[in-house]
């Protein structure tokens, strides 16, 4: 189960400069070739379009990538003070997290709605009769429907996976969720479970209470994790059993 160091913390397995280099190649590459096919056929009247519809999406997949990378920064910097404040967790910790990937989802509700809200105040401004009456008939029911809805999947997703973390060192674990605290030194620990399934989780029994934590949710630096794990298991003969 041991594996190599990696996914530590402020690092990810792919970097979003490499990322944004692979998404640049692709939309070069794809452009010649599209410009080579369409003069060897004789048709170049798309070629402006096609490379203003493909720059704009590069423009912004790369814009959802940086914001993405600024909102993880941010998260890091204030998780950090807020544990130097709140707790007496050591100078030196790793964090087990979710992948900081989500908040392109987040950045992409919010420009859906800025979208949405600049369509219908210009559309109100220009022709306030019309948009009366498609409000009354019921015809803006289901885009209504539509953005509540991924509003709301974006707040349940926040909640679900980036709301969550774990702070670790060799002498305890700390899981923090939106609502709660809970600290659990290694050696309190009377039993831990480790279940292989498609998504991977540790079960942690003490006297008192049981800690799940999963993968599905957990999976930036889960293999640090599953290393000291182990280590604090051997260092406290702490009861290991693996279940399929």
């Amino acid at each position: 189960m041991k594996t190599g160091r990696k996914n530590t913390e402020g690092q990810s397995s792919v970097s979003t400069s490499a990322v944004i280099k692979v998404i640049l190649g692709f939309f070069l590459v794809g452009n010649l070739l599209y410009a080579g096919i369409a003069f060897l056929t004789g048709d170049t009247s798309y070629i402006g379009e096609v490379l203003l519809k493909t720059g704009i999406s590069v423009v912004v997949n790369i814009f959802l990538l940086l914001g993405a990378d600024f909102c993880s920064a941010i998260e890091n910097r204030m998780w950090k003070i807020k544990n130097y404040v709140e707790s007496d967790l050591d100078k030196h910790y790793q964090t087990l997290k979710c992948s900081g990937g989500y908040y392109i989802y987040y950045l992409s509700v919010m420009i859906l709605d800025l979208i949405c809200i600049g369509f219908f105040w210009y559309w109100y401004e220009t022709e306030r009769e019309s948009l009366v009456r498609s409000y009354q008939e019921g015809d803006l029911t289901y885009c209504f429907l539509v953005m509540l809805g991924f509003n709301l999947t974006s707040i349940f997703t926040f909640l679900r996976y980036n709301s969550k973390r774990v702070f670790y060192t060799r002498r305890y674990f700390c899981m923090v969720s939106f609502f709660r605290r809970e600290t659990v030194t290694w050696s309190s620990l009377k039993k831990i479970e480790y279940c292989r399934k498609k998504k991977p989780r540790w079960v942690f029994t003490t006297m008192e209470k049981t800690i799940v934590v999963n993968s599905e949710i957990f999976y930036d630096g889960w293999s640090d994790f599953e290393e000291q794990v182990l280590d604090a298991a051997q260092e406290y003969q702490i009861h290991l059993i693996c279940k399929n």
